[in-house]
């Protein structure tokens, strides 16, 4: 029984807002008054802001020293033993994996230029094909630049 009275309390609510009329304003709100942006901070605000990022920079500095330091004191034996460690185990060595990732030569790009992107149904304007054909002759006379510089031992 509550719910049916629940349903016609929302139905004459409904009516009324339609039967409504909307109607503008007669009398206008008041300008609102303008707020000054405050572009300019006061000059203790500027000194207090300037000395606390003079204070992370020289915080940064201080741990950017101890860690060199930290490096710098460890010996030879310990460095070759690290690195031994690094060529032994069998878990990716988290520091070259980036480097490994080959982006130019992709299962995409391996096909060569012949191999389409999209297909486009057969279709190729000739001036389509003449400039493709340019530019990938332009590129192909590009040479390959080494990956790794060439070091004498």
């Amino acid at each position: 029984m509550e719910f049916r009275e629940t349903l016609l309390a929302a139905q004459r609510n409904q009516q009324q807002k339609s039967s409504d009329n909307l109607y503008y304003k007669a009398r206008f709100d008041p300008p609102k008054k303008e707020q000054k942006q405050r572009d300019r901070l006061s000059a203790n605000i500027q000194k207090f802001l300037a000395k606390k990022d003079e204070e992370e920079r020289q915080k940064k500095l201080e741990a950017d020293r101890k860690r060199q330091e930290l490096l710098a004191m460890r010996d030879p034996k310990a460095l070759r033993k690290i690195q031994k460690t690094l060529k032994v185990i069998k878990s990716a060595n988290k520091s070259v994996i980036e480097d490994a990732v080959d982006r130019d030569n992709t299962a995409i790009t391996r096909d060569g230029p012949d191999q389409p992107d999209q297909d486009d149904y057969g279709y190729e304007s000739q001036e389509a094909a003449a400039l493709y054909q340019k530019m990938m002759q332009k590129y192909s006379k590009i040479p390959d630049e080494p990956k790794f510089p060439v070091s004498s031992k």
